[in-house]
């Protein structure tokens, strides 16, 4: 992706009943990846401390869930610096999606929504690029 918005929904994975999600998102420059089920939530979040996240550059962001833990790579395309981030996972934040994936916002009328903003997102949109 690239940007030079600080807030925005990146990607949102839903189980069909949206109980169980998996968020990526822009908060006031801050990248954060989101598992949440009806019982538990884990956040990581990729501090831009060390790598600008909206500098209008591209970045390249992997999300691995497995082997216990949820963490997040951001690698920065023109400079080839990267930043990880991650979290241990409990059994309960283990959960299997149905694959309803959506980039670059948010359905106004969905939980997804909801959830989001509870995490202080009110842009449920991406303002910016994304590319394969």
């Amino acid at each position: 992706f690239k940007t030079t918005s600080h807030s925005g929904a990146i990607l949102v994975a839903n189980s069909a009943q949206e109980s169980n999600f998996l968020f990526l998102y822009l908060l006031n420059g801050v990248l954060n990846a989101v598992l949440s089920t009806p019982s538990s939530e884990v956040t990581v979040s990729v501090d831009p401390a060390t790598l600008s996240l909206c500098d209008g550059l591209w970045k390249s962001v992997t999300v691995q869930v497995g082997g216990g833990i949820l963490e997040v790579t951001v690698l920065d395309l023109d400079s080839n610096v990267s930043v990880m981030s991650s979290m241990p996972l409990s059994l309960q934040n283990i959960i299997s999606l149905d694959l309803y994936i959506r980039f670059g916002g948010v359905p106004i009328n969905s939980s997804a929504l909801l959830v989001l903003q509870r995490y202080g997102l009110v842009d449920p949109f991406f303002g910016g690029c994304l590319r394969n």
